[in-house]
Protein backbone atom coordinates (compact mmCIF):
# COMPACT_ATOMS: atom_id res chain seq x y z
CA UNK A 1 0.00 0.00 0.00
CA UNK A 2 1.48 3.32 -1.06
CA UNK A 3 1.26 6.53 0.95
CA UNK A 4 -1.34 7.86 -1.49
CA UNK A 5 -3.54 4.78 -0.96
CA UNK A 6 -3.35 4.92 2.82
CA UNK A 7 -6.27 6.56 4.60
CA UNK A 8 -5.31 9.52 6.78
CA UNK A 9 -7.64 10.94 9.41
CA UNK A 10 -7.40 14.59 10.46
CA UNK A 11 -9.05 15.89 13.63
CA UNK A 12 -8.11 17.92 16.67
CA UNK A 13 -7.09 15.50 19.40
CA UNK A 14 -7.78 18.24 21.96
CA UNK A 15 -11.28 18.67 20.53
CA UNK A 16 -11.91 14.93 20.74
CA UNK A 17 -10.68 14.82 24.33
CA UNK A 18 -12.91 17.78 25.16
CA UNK A 19 -15.92 16.01 23.65
CA UNK A 20 -15.21 12.80 25.56
CA UNK A 21 -14.63 14.76 28.78
CA UNK A 22 -17.91 16.55 28.28
CA UNK A 23 -19.65 13.22 27.75
CA UNK A 24 -18.18 11.88 30.98
CA UNK A 25 -19.39 14.98 32.84
CA UNK A 26 -22.86 14.56 31.31
CA UNK A 27 -22.91 10.91 32.39
CA UNK A 28 -21.88 11.83 35.95
CA UNK A 29 -24.47 14.58 36.23
CA UNK A 30 -27.03 12.47 34.42
CA UNK A 31 -26.44 9.56 36.79
CA UNK A 32 -27.60 11.73 39.69
CA UNK A 33 -30.72 12.76 37.80
CA UNK A 34 -31.34 9.20 36.63
CA UNK A 35 -30.95 7.85 40.16
CA UNK A 36 -33.53 10.37 41.38
CA UNK A 37 -35.82 9.51 38.47
CA UNK A 38 -35.57 5.75 38.94
CA UNK A 39 -36.18 5.91 42.66
CA UNK A 40 -39.05 8.40 42.37
CA UNK A 41 -42.16 6.25 42.74
CA UNK A 42 -44.43 9.16 41.79
CA UNK A 43 -43.30 8.83 38.16
CA UNK A 44 -44.79 6.01 36.14
CA UNK A 45 -42.66 3.29 34.59
CA UNK A 46 -42.91 4.63 30.98
CA UNK A 47 -41.79 8.08 32.11
CA UNK A 48 -38.85 6.68 34.05
CA UNK A 49 -37.85 4.44 31.13
CA UNK A 50 -37.98 7.37 28.68
CA UNK A 51 -35.84 9.57 30.94
CA UNK A 52 -33.28 6.78 31.37
CA UNK A 53 -33.17 6.18 27.58
CA UNK A 54 -32.59 9.86 26.82
CA UNK A 55 -30.09 10.13 29.67
CA UNK A 56 -28.04 7.32 28.18
CA UNK A 57 -28.46 8.34 24.52
CA UNK A 58 -27.06 11.87 24.86
CA UNK A 59 -23.59 10.95 26.18
CA UNK A 60 -23.44 7.96 23.84
CA UNK A 61 -24.14 10.26 20.87
CA UNK A 62 -21.50 12.67 22.19
CA UNK A 63 -18.81 10.00 22.35
CA UNK A 64 -19.71 8.03 19.23
CA UNK A 65 -20.54 10.82 16.80
CA UNK A 66 -19.18 14.16 18.05
CA UNK A 67 -15.75 13.02 19.21
CA UNK A 68 -15.12 11.22 15.91
CA UNK A 69 -15.64 14.31 13.75
CA UNK A 70 -12.93 15.20 11.28
CA UNK A 71 -11.74 14.40 7.77
CA UNK A 72 -10.57 11.06 6.42
CA UNK A 73 -8.46 11.18 3.23
CA UNK A 74 -7.67 8.43 0.77
CA UNK A 75 -6.65 8.22 -2.90
CA UNK A 76 -10.25 8.82 -4.07
CA UNK A 77 -10.94 11.92 -1.97
CA UNK A 78 -12.10 12.87 1.50
CA UNK A 79 -14.90 11.93 3.84
CA UNK A 80 -16.02 14.77 6.09
CA UNK A 81 -17.23 13.13 9.31
CA UNK A 82 -19.77 15.38 11.00
CA UNK A 83 -22.10 14.43 13.85
CA UNK A 84 -25.25 13.91 11.79
CA UNK A 85 -23.88 12.94 8.37
CA UNK A 86 -20.72 11.98 6.56
CA UNK A 87 -20.02 13.51 3.14
CA UNK A 88 -17.68 11.96 0.57
CA UNK A 89 -16.01 14.34 -1.89
CA UNK A 90 -13.62 13.45 -4.67
CA UNK A 91 -10.41 15.47 -4.93
CA UNK A 92 -11.75 17.03 -8.15
CA UNK A 93 -14.73 18.53 -6.26
CA UNK A 94 -12.56 20.35 -3.69
CA UNK A 95 -11.19 23.85 -4.16
CA UNK A 96 -9.46 24.34 -0.78
CA UNK A 97 -9.61 23.87 2.99
CA UNK A 98 -9.77 26.94 5.27
CA UNK A 99 -10.45 28.04 8.81
CA UNK A 100 -13.27 30.57 9.13
CA UNK A 101 -14.23 32.66 12.14
CA UNK A 102 -17.45 31.55 13.77
CA UNK A 103 -19.87 33.18 16.15
CA UNK A 104 -21.05 30.47 18.53
CA UNK A 105 -18.70 27.54 17.97
CA UNK A 106 -15.59 29.60 17.28
CA UNK A 107 -13.18 29.26 14.39
CA UNK A 108 -13.85 26.06 12.45
CA UNK A 109 -12.49 24.42 9.34
CA UNK A 110 -14.45 24.28 6.09
CA UNK A 111 -14.10 22.47 2.78
CA UNK A 112 -14.69 24.87 -0.11
CA UNK A 113 -16.05 23.06 -3.13
CA UNK A 114 -15.32 24.09 -6.72
CA UNK A 115 -19.03 24.59 -7.38
CA UNK A 116 -19.10 27.38 -4.75
CA UNK A 117 -20.57 25.29 -1.92
CA UNK A 118 -18.84 24.59 1.34
CA UNK A 119 -19.01 21.98 4.08
CA UNK A 120 -18.27 22.55 7.75
CA UNK A 121 -15.71 20.20 9.32
CA UNK A 122 -17.01 19.73 12.84
CA UNK A 123 -13.91 17.95 14.18
CA UNK A 124 -11.43 20.74 13.43
CA UNK A 125 -12.08 23.71 15.71
CA UNK A 126 -9.86 26.27 17.40
CA UNK A 127 -11.80 27.42 20.44
CA UNK A 128 -11.79 24.37 22.71
CA UNK A 129 -8.35 25.06 24.15
CA UNK A 130 -4.99 26.55 23.28
CA UNK A 131 -3.84 23.09 22.17
CA UNK A 132 -6.81 22.83 19.79
CA UNK A 133 -5.99 26.25 18.33
CA UNK A 134 -2.36 25.25 17.88
CA UNK A 135 -3.39 22.00 16.14
CA UNK A 136 -6.05 23.39 13.80
CA UNK A 137 -3.98 25.42 11.30
CA UNK A 138 -1.36 22.69 10.71
CA UNK A 139 -4.21 20.23 10.09
CA UNK A 140 -5.75 22.54 7.48
CA UNK A 141 -2.30 23.11 5.95
CA UNK A 142 -1.75 19.33 5.73
CA UNK A 143 -5.13 18.90 4.03
CA UNK A 144 -4.25 21.60 1.48
CA UNK A 145 -0.87 19.92 0.87
CA UNK A 146 -2.58 16.59 0.27
CA UNK A 147 -5.01 18.31 -2.11
CA UNK A 148 -2.07 19.82 -4.04
CA UNK A 149 -0.36 16.39 -4.22
CA UNK A 150 -3.52 14.76 -5.56
CA UNK A 151 -3.98 17.52 -8.16
CA UNK A 152 -0.36 17.14 -9.25
CA UNK A 153 -0.76 13.36 -9.55
CA UNK A 154 -3.98 13.81 -11.57
CA UNK A 155 -2.28 16.28 -13.94
CA UNK A 156 0.66 13.91 -14.38
CA UNK A 157 -1.72 11.04 -15.15
CA UNK A 158 -3.58 13.22 -17.67
CA UNK A 159 -0.27 14.15 -19.31
CA UNK A 160 0.69 10.48 -19.65
CA UNK A 161 -2.72 9.68 -21.16
CA UNK A 162 -2.33 12.47 -23.75
CA UNK A 163 1.15 11.31 -24.71
CA UNK A 164 -0.10 7.77 -25.32
CA UNK A 165 -2.71 9.09 -27.78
Amino acid sequence: MTAAEKELVFRNSASSRWQIGTAVAIVAFGALILWHTITNAALGYPTRAAIVAVGLAIPLFQVVRLARGGVACDARGVVVRNPVRHVRLSWEEIDRFEIHPGTIVGNTAWVHKRDGGRIHIFGIVTNMSRKAADEAQPIVDALNERLAEERHAAMAADGEAHREL
